[in-house]
């Protein structure tokens, strides 16, 4: 009997796929593509350029925080005064007063001469408005009396927002309104063109203390500003005020750190603008 031959296997039929990665072409090997970094032939005109230190002239950022009757705003015009004659221009030079406590800065016309700006309406976008106007002249000195009424139109845009939307989300209203209000408040005040001296209302709180005769009395004090709880981060110089009208001055400029001063103003003022624009030796 003959021995059986080995059969050979039909050949499988290719699929669709192999059938198209058969027509395609093989790659073609490329160099690898080695990437530079393209630099400006020339500076940019639109960043601003590097400046020596000693030929610009650094702008006091301060607020002034205390309660009702721990005197303000007559604190913010002696330091404007004193800023001025740091400046070289005492009788010259230029003061603006952004006032949304109800005129009150008037009382003190004919003591000192300022723009004066009633801004009954402190919604932040009237503040703002307001800030760009005097950006516009400018002028030396810009006081903000006081940033608190921003912070009650912040937090009622918030509540409308809350109100407005269908989960009644706080959290999410203050994303969406509160801290983009706020953030664009505070780059308006900081971007001026010239010096700052805000004011902020603090929130009042009696405590009992033991005076100089052993007796326990009731003594008025701020408890904390009426603004946002950071803010303060946002101003170099702080000066807490109390009923008895000492100011505890607080900065991040290398003096006048932790120091109390009676009835601080025009000195005050004059002070930091020196300090500020002294030169390295």
């Amino acid at each position: 009997m003959a021995p059986k031959m080995p059969t050979t296997p039909a050949p499988e039929t290719p699929t669709a796929a192999q059938k198209l990665a058969a027509m395609r072409p093989a790659p073609i090997p490329t160099a690898p593509v080695r990437r530079t970094l393209s630099l400006p032939s020339a500076p940019s005109a639109e960043i601003p350029p590097f400046t020596d230190s000693a030929e610009v002239n650094a702008w006091v950022r301060a607020v002034i925080t205390g309660p009702s009757f721990a005197g303000k705003t007559l604190t913010s015009l002696l330091m404007a005064m004193g800023i001025l004659r740091a400046m070289g221009k005492s009788e010259t030079g230029t003061i603006a007063l952004i006032d949304t406590e109800h005129r009150l800065a008037l009382y003190y016309k004919k003591r000192f001469r300022f723009q004066h700006c009633d801004l009954a309406d402190t919604r932040v976008s009237q503040y703002i408005g307001a800030i760009k106007n005097a950006a516009a002249v400018p002028f030396d000195v810009l006081i903000i009396d006081s940033i608190s009424h921003a912070w009650y139109a912040i937090l009622d845009a918030v509540e409308q927002t809350t109100n407005r939307s269908t989960s009644k989300n706080g959290f999410a209203a203050w994303g969406e309104t509160g801290t983009p209000m706020q953030r664009e408040f505070i780059d308006a005040i900081l971007s001026y063109p010239g010096h700052i001296v805000a004011t902020m209302r603090s929130k009042i709180q009696w405590e009992i203390e033991t005076n100089e005769r052993g007796k326990k009395v009731p003594v008025k004090i701020g408890l904390a500003p009426v603004q946002r709880v950071d803010v303060g981060y946002e101003f170099p110089i702080q000066i807490t005020m109390n009923a008895e009208h000492v100011g505890k001055v607080e900065s991040k400029i290398g003096k006048f750190e932790s120091v109390e001063i009676n009835e601080p103003g025009e000195d005050l003022g004059a002070a930091l603008v020196e300090f500020l624009n002294e030169s390295a030796e």
